[in-house]
């Protein structure tokens, strides 16, 4: 996948947000994906990208976490899988 991510048409990800994210995920083949609250569009559009990076998906949702997570995305990883909390409140800058 090139690195424009326009023709996703995300509106909720920036465009720095999903370069971090394809960056991060490189060699991933599978993620679980938590999402801190509930925020169904950012949800939707984060599936649609990890799918754009032929990542497959399996997603939860946390309604909270304590304590607050300080970055919009965390990830682990092992070997080709990958967890990734997502927290959309959190500043997309702040990675």
């Amino acid at each position: 996948m090139n690195d424009d991510y326009r023709h996703l048409g995300l509106h909720h990800i920036d465009e720095a947000s999903a370069l971090h994210v394809a960056q991060q995920l490189r060699g991933i083949t599978e993620a679980t994906v938590r999402f801190v609250g509930h925020h169904p569009e950012f949800e939707d559009e984060f599936i649609h990208l990890l799918f754009a990076l032929n990542v497959s998906v399996r997603n939860e949702r946390i309604e909270k976490m304590v304590p607050e997570p300080h970055h919009q995305f965390s990830f682990r990883f092992s070997g080709s899988t990958a967890v990734i909390t997502v927290a959309p409140d959190v500043d997309p800058g702040n990675y």
